[in-house]
């Protein structure tokens, strides 16, 4: 249910319009780690430390993989899968709304424990409020990239938006 619950998510927000960069919200990428990051506090998925788990990994792999469906087609319809998924996107909801303190941590997956504003030195002091559009950087929902140091996805979500 991981992979549709994505799914799902995107689906969800550009119906609601938090996918939408353009605004000043999200994008699908900020929506998928999300996504990832609930999954990884509820223990519903592993963490790899790609610098320690993955070490030789494409060694090992064949240069052509084979590709196999992640769940079984039949499944998907099933009333057992569909309550499980409905579950566990009503559950990610809750995460975010209940239990994720926004005002001090930060949505990583970047490393297994907890990432806090103060670790990354993401405060309020040093938005960037003024110029253009694409200029300006808030902390209020932070969503740290794992690809790019340094890289909030939620740095257009100003105080009103978040």
């Amino acid at each position: 249910s991981s992979d549709l619950g994505s799914v799902f998510l995107k689906h969800w927000s550009k119906a609601s319009a938090v996918n939408n960069a353009m605004r000043g919200y999200l994008t699908s990428y900020a929506t998928n780690i999300l996504w990832v990051y609930f999954l990884l506090r509820r223990k519903l998925v592993k963490y790899i430390d790609p610098l320690r788990d993955v070490e030789g990994l494409a060694a090992k792999s064949p240069i052509a993989p084979t590709y196999i469906p992640l769940i079984n087609s039949d499944d998907v319809n099933s009333k057992p899968f569909l309550e499980k998924l409905a579950a566990t996107v009503y559950d990610f909801f809750c995460f975010y709304s209940y239990e994720f303190d926004w005002d001090t941590e930060v949505v990583s997956i970047s490393r297994p424990e907890q990432t806090t504003k103060a670790t990354l030195g993401w405060s309020e002091d040093k938005e960037v409020r003024n110029g253009g559009f694409r200029d300006r950087v808030w902390y209020r929902v932070c969503i740290e990239d794992p690809f790019e140091a340094n890289l909030n996805l939620g740095r257009h979500a100003s105080t009103p938006k978040a």
